[in-house]
């Protein structure tokens, strides 16, 4: 764990520390789950528990030591998380920011932008690009330490009219059986959890997201422990959902697995929710960025849409900054979609 002592004159008194990298101090963390879970609503403890919480999520957060060393208290964070970007087959070192959060009774003190503004010193020099998602309430904070707002889509693929079918799929490539659901208070599911996300190799698409693992069991763990669909003739889990806003729409929110055919989960697609007493849906969204040209190969009616920009770049450099500009965004093309389960 390191601490560093904030300059009084930037905070206005003497009683804040930054403090980083505490995942096993356990009071620390306690204080920072609390305030994660009143300004979000989320937890990290079980996350921890399990030993998914690695070094590639990192807290840097001012403590709050007024009321003295037995009461010391997180008061605002930046979280970054490290990983590497598949885009267009370009590599990138990339730093994702979130858990953006400052504690009510401390905010219009700038700690939210002291701590991005060590977040970006510091790794600027590591790292090609910074990344993150703001709600709209949070957005204007952002473009002031040079992020702009890249606009992302929404993938969509139509279900065939018949009852149970789609295009033709390989056999060898085709789900056998019906799967099953893991259920995450049993170890051996929790092993399954595990060597299948480790094991994962993305999608083919034009955003490959690589060693993201420990958020992406986050998302296993918080998100989504009642819905890891499990096949064990693919060692793949197939994460879905239906929509209660849309009920003719299914989400996908991720496929994990070594070798991903995504018309093949499709298929299985239709085949699960054709069986289920809701009947089948009309269209299922992809929440990652498909390889549209393949679905449309295999016979599939594919549907995109433009989504809200909540998507925040930033690139190291002023020269990639420049590229970065909605209407010349080279580097990180406007119109794709981050996987839902690697965002944190």
């Amino acid at each position: 764990m390191n601490l560093n002592h904030i300059n009084p004159s930037q905070m206005n008194s003497d009683n804040f520390e930054i403090v980083e990298n505490y995942r096993n101090e356990e009071t620390l963390r306690n204080s920072f789950n609390a305030l994660a879970d009143r300004i979000f609503g989320i937890d990290f403890e079980k996350w921890h528990s399990l030993g998914f919480w690695d070094e590639s999520y990192v807290c840097h957060s001012i403590l709050d030591s007024s009321r003295g060393c037995d009461q010391r208290e997180i008061v605002a964070n930046v979280s970054t998380t490290s990983m590497n970007l598949e885009i267009n087959n370009r590599q990138l070192k990339a730093l994702q920011i979130g858990t953006v959060m400052t504690h009510p009774d401390f905010r219009g003190r700038g700690f939210a932008d002291r701590l991005m503004k060590q977040v970006l010193d510091r790794y600027s020099d590591q790292v090609d690009i910074f990344f993150l998602f703001a709600n709209p309430a949070a957005a204007s904070f952002y473009p002031r330490h040079g992020f702009v707002p890249v606009s992302r889509n929404r993938f969509f693929v139509k279900f065939p009219k018949e009852a149970d079918r789609g295009p033709a799929i390989d056999s060898e490539k085709a789900f056998t059986g019906p799967g099953r659901f893991l259920n995450l208070n049993d170890k051996d599911d929790l092993e399954i959890l595990k060597k299948i996300v480790a094991d994962h190799v993305p999608a083919a698409g034009k955003l490959r997201v690589c060693g993201a693992n420990a958020i992406q069991l986050w998302h296993c763990v918080n998100i989504y422990p009642g819905r890891l669909h499990y096949y064990s003739d693919r060692e793949t889990i197939l994460i879905h959902c239906g929509d209660e806003e849309s009920p003719e729409q299914i989400n996908l929110m991720d496929v994990i697995g070594k070798s991903v055919h995504l018309p093949s989960v499709l298929q299985t697609l239709i085949k699960h929710y054709s069986d289920g007493a809701m009947g089948k849906p009309e269209k299922v969204r992809i929440h990652f960025t498909p390889n549209m040209e393949e679905l449309k190969s295999w016979g599939w009616n594919t549907l995109t849409e433009t989504d809200d920009p909540e998507l925040f770049v930033k690139y190291t450099t002023p020269a990639c900054n420049a590229e970065m500009l909605p209407e010349n965004a080279e580097l990180f093309p406007a119109g794709l979609a981050f996987p839902a389960t690697a965002t944190a």
